[in-house]
């Protein structure tokens, strides 16, 4: 009787010691992209977003600090990644402004192309993917390793 109360407790404790690995953890963000054109970003993550933009990679090339941005918006009241809205690639949602371009809409994607959209965050490592059109669809790519600069 003794022992399997022991075992009770010590199982009960492993549980609660591991919830609050799991849970009080930061997840770093992560990115997921809609089939469609243009592309929806779903944002998940424990952090706090700070921008969210798309940019163009040139060809053979990683991007970099220098690469144009073709968009960005900020969040202007919360930015909990895990409460925020579907992204739609050219809509800027409730809560956001549109930082780049500064006037306008933002430019048409174009097929083929290579594009990477995601954003830094606070409390938890930012993120992001990399994705083209194709055939009206954008469709993930794997990020290249050993990429020239």
């Amino acid at each position: 009787m003794v022992y399997s109360r022991g075992r009770k407790i010590v199982a009960l404790v492993t549980s609660l010691l591991l919830s609050i690995v799991f849970f009080g953890c930061e997840r770093d963000l992560s990115i997921g992209v809609g089939p469609t054109n243009p592309p929806v970003f779903k944002l998940r993550g424990s952090g706090r977003l700070v921008f969210f933009y798309v940019l163009e990679v040139p060809p053979n090339h990683s991007p970099s600090a220098d690469s144009p941005k073709l968009w960005e918006i900020r969040p202007t009241e919360n930015n909990k990644i895990s409460d925020l809205p579907a992204i739609t690639y050219g809509v800027v949602p409730s809560g956001f402004i549109q930082t780049i371009p500064s006037s306008g809409s933002a430019p048409a994607l174009v097929e083929k192309k290579t594009y990477e959209a995601g954003g830094p965050a606070f409390d938890a490592n930012g993120g992001s993917v990399r994705f083209v059109l194709e055939g009206g669809k954008a469709v993930l790519i794997q990020k290249a390793r050993n990429i020239t600069q």
